[in-house]
Parts: C-alpha cells; sequence; structure tokens
C-alpha cells in the first residue's frame, strides 16, 4: 500500500527507482512484488486514510530486474502486512535456483 504524503501513486517501479537514487542504479537483480487481491472493504479503509494499492507496472520493471509475482498478502487484525512466511519461502526458492541467476 502507498503512503500518503510518501509514496502515494507510486507504481513498483517507482519504488525500485527510489531505492536506485538511494544507493545506485541496477542495485536489485530481482523485484518481488505481492499480486494478491486487497479485500473491497480494506481497500476502503485504506482508501479513507490516503493508502492506494501498489500497481505493478511489469513493463517497467523487466527493463531493470526480473520480477516475481505472488500472493503474499497477509491479513490480520483489519491490517494489510506482507506475509513474511511466504516471503521468505519465495526468497529460499529464488536463491536455491542456481539456473535462474545463471540465466540473467
Amino acid at each position: 500500500m502507498s503512503q500518503a504524503g510518501e509514496t502515494e501513486n507510486y507504481t513498483v517501479s517507482d519504488h525500485l527507482a527510489a531505492i536506485e537514487r538511494h544507493s545506485y542504479e541496477g542495485i536489485a537483480d530481482i523485484v518481488i512484488a505481492n499480486n494478491a487481491i486487497i479485500p473491497e472493504s480494506l481497500r476502503i479503509k485504506y482508501a479513507s486514510e490516503h493508502a492506494r494499492e501498489v500497481m505493478i507496472d511489469s513493463i517497467n520493471v523487466l527493463k531493470r530486474a526480473k520480477l516475481v509475482q505472488g500472493n503474499l498478502l497477509l491479513v490480520r487484525n483489519d491490517k494489510i502486512r506482507h506475509n513474511f512466511s511466504r516471503l521468505a519461502r519465495t526468497i529460499m526458492r529464488l536463491g536455491s535456483d542456481v539456473n535462474y541467476f545463471e540465466n540473467k
């Protein structure tokens, strides 16, 4: 979710560009993005706080890094969070997939 006044209307590639501005261009080999559908009730709740879903602009991301998408959403106590367990498994799978990195 975006944050009002900070990452408002950011796309995934905007986040990547911000990370590159604070470090260096090409820092990310892989971008991992959540593509789970956010429940409508939570969309409304977050919209009232001026937070919006981050759009995955695959074409722009793929110009600079590989893109891995998955259901990485965790809803707990009416709040949206990263599902740390799924994210960790995704990272571990990528780390163990030698072919994935050899074909970069």
